[in-house]
């Protein structure tokens, strides 16, 4: 009934307990509902190994796959799609650790809306704050962009029916970007197919072994997803204040905490020029704005670190 699609690629440690945390429980031990489909894009590491221990223990409940050289990440994404048999197939990150109880409230979802069949989408309990609500039918895009966000692109979130996969899957075959399950989501909705959205934390993110750079920030979210969401505008299907709103979002709150992040904490020298990937997107006030948010947020770091080492001092004396 449900196939859980992991694509993996040299993140041998995070898929055991990945696949660990899955197959302890006891829906996947005791029936036959749930089967797990792994696909291995040519690691060089030891995540063949891994594999071939938990399909040693679950020979008819996991599936593996293996590329004979590396491949697109979106192709690798469509060839775990393709293999499960399941009524419902989801993506699933090689480094999300499901919590117990999650398969059991997942088949209980694909009873729910097996009649209806509306796109499914679980964000982990990461829509934004003021939106969430447990289960939330969006009809349109605009209200599915306001209630998710940027996490429209996050492929842990997304879920297809078995009869969406031969429509959907050679999407990623094909595709030349990497949003392509954001894509399928935005033209669904378009056509009037609304998504639910499950709002229910299922598992926690074990840290990926790799950050976001800058350069990859600026050549994935600014360069696609940004796009992606100005055509959907353009055609109609969201508000030009739903628009302007994520935009706002998306680079004061989420861009401009990882740019600290990724500068060690430290105001750079070249702030304003690694900016400039705001000022193409959100000219004017939502720029000047990100620019006064994140010199505020830097010297608020800076007093912050003052004051701990001046308590230190102070402690040290006694």
């Amino acid at each position: 009934m449900l196939s859980i699609c992991i694509p993996t690629r040299n993140r041998a440690a995070f898929l055991d307990a990945t696949l660990a945390s899955l197959t302890r429980q006891t829906v996947f031990q005791r029936t036959d509902e749930v089967e797990i489909v792994v696909s291995d894009n040519f690691s060089s590491d030891a995540t063949s190994g891994v594999i071939a221990a938990f399909k040693e223990r679950f020979p008819t409940k996991i599936i593996s796959l293996g590329t004979r050289e590396p491949v697109d990440p979106n192709a690798n994404f469509a060839l775990t799609l393709e293999a499960g048999r399941g009524l419902l197939r989801k993506l699933h990150n090689d480094t999300l650790l499901a919590r117990d109880g999650f398969l059991e409230e997942f088949l209980g979802l694909i009873r729910q809306y097996e009649s209806q069949r509306p796109l499914l989408f679980f964000p982990n309990g990461r829509s934004i704050k003021e939106a969430r609500a447990g289960l939330t039918q969006c009809r349109d895009l605009d209200a599915f962009v306001r209630h998710v966000s940027f996490y429209s692109t996050w492929i842990g979130a997304f879920s297809l029916w078995n009869d969406d996969v031969p429509v959907h899957a050679p999407l990623f075959h094909r595709a030349a970007h990497r949003f392509v399950q954001t894509e399928i989501l935005f033209l669904s909705l378009s056509a009037g197919r609304p998504v639910v959205v499950c709002d229910l934390e299922f598992g926690e993110s074990a840290e990926a072994p790799r950050k976001l750079g800058k350069k990859h920030m600026e050549s994935v979210y600014f360069a696609e997803y940004l796009p992606l969401l100005r055509r959907a505008a353009l055609a109609g299907y969201i508000r030009e204040s739903t628009l302007q709103n994520e935009i706002r979002r998306f680079c004061v709150l989420y861009y401009v905490p990882w740019y600290h992040k990724l500068s060690g904490g430290k105001f750079s020298s070249q702030f304003f020029r690694d900016f400039r990937f705001i000022r193409d997107y959100a000219p004017g006030f939502h720029y000047y704005a990100a620019c006064l948010f994140y010199l505020l947020f830097c010297l608020a770091g800076r007093t912050v670190r003052k004051h701990r080492k001046l308590a230190r001092k102070i402690r040290s004396c006694f």
